[in-house]
């Protein structure tokens, strides 16, 4: 794990890269060996975050998030539709995620005065 976890310039923030992709990546992120590095990764760290894969696209994210505190649901504008959105908040709740809030990006909007406006 020492020699895995990489230091940023950005202090106090660590990265730890996923490396190589394994033939089997579900199974080893529903592993008993990934749910000993996250304790051990919590034992190090106060907080710790997982960039996955979209949910729509591999189980990763469902099997990540019954690991962790919370999940962060991100949504892409002019990309991400209304449905698809829907259906990705549905799998989390599925999996049983703590879904702790959502995250907009890639909105183009105008601020006018105090107010935002499209």
């Amino acid at each position: 794990m020492d020699e895995a976890i990489r230091e940023t310039e950005v202090e106090n923030l660590y990265v730890l890269p996923a490396g190589v992709v394994p033939p089997n990546p579900s199974e080893l992120l529903g592993s008993e060996k990934m749910k000993q590095v996250y304790a051990e990764l919590y034992e190090i760290f106060d907080q710790i975050i997982f960039d996955t894969p979209p949910i729509q696209l591999v189980v990763d994210a469902q099997l990540l998030c019954s690991l962790v505190d919370g999940s962060i649901l991100l949504v892409r504008s002019n990309h991400s539709s209304k449905e698809n959105s829907k259906k990705a908040l549905q799998k989390l709740q599925t999996a049983n995620a703590h879904v702790i809030g959502s995250i907009f990006n890639n909105n183009k909007m105008k601020m006018d005065g105090y107010y935002y406006a499209d």
